[in-house]
């Protein structure tokens, strides 16, 4: 349920700001995800039993439910679902509290036009999309194993005994190496929501965000395993496995992500048409001129506050 109210929150938070504040938007949010993980291990200090230890995160879940009064929906999804009225009076609340004067008619005649609509099926319908797409999953999969994966590896240090007695005695070298090892994961988190929220069409960027999490379970399961193929394979061979296996899948993540579009100061797609064309200079074209032409820009609002 966590993750579900996480990822709704985040798309939240995405869509009400224009461009320029996106990486805010994003990165914040996943501090205090970080926050959330130093808070358990005190918690969890203290508290010792495992039955406490889910009570005490559990419990507090039920003050999500009144986010429903206080979270506003996002102005981007309610225009693309034809709720325009709905939209128009939570961007009022939201330009009276950054101080930014709309029009009086926010909306005019000409935008009146059937709502675009998508489902997870229409990432897979063009070869662009497909591609994409792929990506970021395979992508979500090696962050969340690698970072899942490096954690449950520490303990399987091995090699020449004069070495290892030699890196005991420098305790904190093996420890910090494997933290920045963590926070180079951790910081890998953090950019794939932030990327993927934006190559994603409004139209399926919950559903696709969804998909991606589920990719990232998957590989979170498979962390355990890779881990522990150093006990069942042995000897040197097995030591090195599990490291080169996230060493080699972090690569290859890297290298495939080259094949996604460039995302900053670009403005958001909305339809799926748009994702095909994204990072095109025919997509920049379109929605200049929407801009240009239309009197419902919700991304010339910069909105920082709410």
């Amino acid at each position: 349920m966590e993750n579900d109210y996480e990822l709704s929150l985040y798309f939240v938070g995405l869509e009400l700001v224009g461009p320029t504040k996106r990486n805010l938007a994003g990165i914040v949010i996943e501090y205090f995800f970080a926050l959330g993980l130093v808070l358990l291990a005190g918690v969890a200090y203290l508290l010792r039993n495992w039955f406490y230890i889910e009570l005490a995160f559990g419990a507090p879940m039920v003050l999500f439910l009144l986010m429903w009064w206080v979270i506003p929906e996002s102005p981007r999804w309610l225009i693309n679902q034809g709720r325009k009225e709905e939209a128009e009076v939570i961007l009022r609340k939201a330009a009276k509290v950054n101080k930014v004067t709309l029009p009086d008619k926010l909306f005019m005649e000409e935008d009146e036009e059937e709502p675009p609509t998508g489902h997870l099926l229409h990432l897979f319908t063009s070869r662009v999309l497909l591609v994409r797409t792929l990506v970021i999953f395979f992508n979500w999969m090696v962050v969340s194993m690698t970072y899942y994966g490096l954690s449950l590896n520490t303990g399987n240090l091995g090699g020449d005994f004069y070495m290892n007695f030699f890196i005991s005695e420098l305790q904190w070298l093996t420890t910090t190496l494997a933290m920045i090892g963590k926070l180079g994961s951790a910081a890998a988190f953090a950019i794939i929501y932030v990327f993927s929220a934006e190559l994603y069409p409004t139209v399926v960027r919950n559903t696709g965000m969804g998909a991606s999490s589920c990719c990232a379970r998957v590989g979170g399961m498979i962390a355990p395993y890779v881990a522990d193929s150093a006990k069942i394979i042995g000897g040197d061979l097995g030591q090195a496995v599990p490291l080169a296996v996230f060493g080699a899948a972090s690569v290859l993540a890297g290298l495939l992500s080259l094949l996604l579009p460039e995302t900053l100061g670009e403005h958001l797609p909305e339809s799926i048409e748009d994702g095909v064309i994204f990072g095109t200079d025919q997509y920049r074209e379109k929605k200049d001129k929407t801009y240009k032409s239309s009197s419902n820009d919700l991304l010339k609002i910069e909105m920082t506050k709410f």
